[in-house]
């Protein structure tokens, strides 16, 4: 850098900064970038282009081949809008190879009034293949009939859990998840569940410290006519019978009381259950996959777990990493989540790499739960097609109620998601229906069925 100029953005603390750093340091990194980086002049010549920009062709053009033999390198048309003022979105060009998703083009300014420009640069974003948890296959698309639709991962510390939890599927054998919240263990319950051979039965997931006792073991168990006060007179079944051939998914059962863990060792033991207020035993013909973010050896050391439960339910374990172990994750995720939302509005948005950056730098105390939410605020709070690291900022304080935030975005949409916002945010910190209830100021009925519909998507 020039030590007599000076970034119109940047502070003088930094501008000294950045003069500390020696020039190669610049150019080895923009050389060693996956990503392709071409700096072009307003004229349309060629000032940088790294390595990794030959990738994006099927054949090099005439630009292309005149850089990398150091003569001057012009496009034959301008590859931006002559009046570019500001980040924008372009199509591949014909020529480019169908992983090339788009392209972000950014002019840089060499006055702080934005009145003339400098250099621009452009940016490549291809479409990132997504690995199944085998690792055996690339799926460039998003297949929602694949039985890993939600299961997105690339990491050597999330694949091998997978990978041994596919094989031990075909059995009947209870399996144990365990980790911290918000590591998707619902959706790998769904994913054992799709693997083994129940799949073509249903699927039922509970979490435990989300229901009352009372309605916890009428929702597992059913009830019959007369079993208790306003029971329906022609009783009621319970998710054990409903699920019959099928798998019930037992989240937070370290959250479940005493009582129940009897009835589900029961269950697991000897094949059956009986209803509320029934005398006749039925039939329980189901896998059984149960999940803790507790430590339940502590807890059996404290009597609010059953050892007997523990050793049947912990035949086959297997903890699920969190997020800031798998970073090579977070990226495939993000965008998995991005798409989402793009297919769902039916729109483009795309990440700027410093937001990309800025994801793989947080720590993620709340997972690839967090990361989802983070995603979905920033694609909500974001005004344009590219969503900048701003965005990322405001997506980390609370969502506020601001009538001037020039969203496009239909009311509804917005309310719920600050809805689900405040409810997972709550269910996360507290973990039952009832301090849900309390905490925004609901009845716990409304409670439950907003972490019902919020918390187990």
């Amino acid at each position: 850098m020039n030590k007599k100029e000076r970034h119109p953005d940047h502070s003088e603390d930094y501008e000294n900064y950045l003069r500390t750093i020696p020039e190669r340091v610049f150019s080895d990194a923009l050389e060693k970038m996956y990503f392709g980086i071409i700096v072009w002049d307003t004229d349309g010549r060629v000032l940088y282009a790294n390595p990794a920009v030959k990738k994006y062709y099927e054949k090099a053009p005439g630009w292309l081949s005149a850089y990398d033999e150091h003569i001057e390198a012009r496009a034959d048309k301008l590859p931006f809008p002559e009046n570019i003022q500001a980040s924008m979105v372009i199509p591949p060009e014909p020529e480019m190879n169908p992983n090339v998703r788009l392209r972000i083009i950014t002019p840089v300014f060499a006055d702080r009034e934005r009145t003339q420009i400098a250099f621009v640069i452009e940016q490549f974003q291809e479409n990132l293949p997504y690995l199944d948890v085998d690792g055996s296959t690339v799926n460039g698309g998003f297949d929602k009939t694949h039985d890993t639709q939600s299961i997105v991962g690339r990491s050597l510390a999330f694949l091998r859990p997978l990978i041994e939890l596919k094989k031990i599927a075909v059995s009947n054998m209870p399996i144990l998840l365990l980790g911290e919240s918000g590591v998707g263990k619902t959706h790998i319950a769904e994913y054992i569940h799709n693997c083994s051979p129940r799949k073509e039965q249903s699927f039922f997931s509970v979490n435990c410290g989300a229901i009352p006792e009372n309605l916890l073991e009428a929702e597992l168990f059913g009830y019959v006519s007369g079993a208790f006060t306003d029971a329906s007179k022609t009783g009621k079944k319970g998710i054990f019978e409903t699920a019959r051939h099928g798998t019930v998914f037992l989240d937070e059962i370290g959250d479940m009381p005493l009582p129940l863990q009897v009835k589900i060792l029961h269950v697991i033991e000897n094949k059956s259950f009986v209803p509320v207020g029934g005398r006749e035993a039925m039939d329980a013909d189901v896998r059984i996959i149960t999940a803790t973010n507790k430590n339940l050896k502590e807890l059996i050391r404290k009597n609010q777990f059953r050892s007997d439960l523990y050793w049947r339910i912990s035949t086959f374990y297997q903890t699920i990493p969190p997020l800031r172990e798998r970073k090579e994750d977070i990226i495939p995720l993000a965008h998995f989540y991005l798409n989402q939302l793009n297919e769902k509005y039916t729109t483009d948005k795309v990440f700027d790499f410093s937001t990309l950056y800025t994801l793989l730098d947080y720590h993620w105390p709340g997972n690839v739960r967090e990361l989802k939410h983070v995603i979905e605020r920033m694609y909500i709070l974001s005004r344009n097609s590219i969503i900048s690291f701003p965005e990322f900022e405001m997506s980390q304080n609370a969502v506020g109620d601001d009538e001037e935030t020039g969203m496009e975005y239909d009311l509804p949409f917005i309310v719920d998601s600050i809805k689900g916002y405040l409810v997972k945010n709550s269910y996360a910190e507290h973990k039952t229906s009832s301090k849900v209830a309390k905490d925004l100021n609901i009845s716990q009925s409304k409670a439950y069925r907003l972490i019902q519909r919020y918390c187990r998507r």
